[in-house]
């Protein structure tokens, strides 16, 4: 069933963690524009492979990169391009702190 409050602070209190070896606000944001540099590496990967296949960058929303196809990068493999670019379009997600990504 569903863990008690009191059980949440026994395990939280014998687990080690403590309040200070929770990563900081400005460490937990290091770690997110981390994973989005790394993210927006692979989804450039895929746009460009896009541009190349389909000679546009007009990504359906639902576009997903095959898993299957050896002429993509293999780490782009799956992604879901389309929902990517939504969100690049629609929230600037990736570009919206680097101005030399617009």
């Amino acid at each position: 069933g569903l863990t008690s409050s009191a059980d949440l602070l026994r395990i939280w209190s014998t687990s080690g963690i403590t309040e200070s070896s929770r990563p900081s606000r400005a460490a937990q944001e290091d770690g997110e524009e981390l994973r989005d540099e790394n993210e927006w590496q692979i989804v450039l990967k895929a746009l460009k492979k896009y541009k190349e296949e389909y000679g546009n960058m007009r990504v359906p929303t639902r576009f997903r990169v095959p898993n299957d196809d050896a002429s993509w990068p293999e780490d782009t493999h799956d992604l879901r391009l389309g929902n990517k670019v939504a969100a690049i379009r629609s929230a600037g997600k990736y570009v919206s702190r680097d101005d030399s990504r617009r």
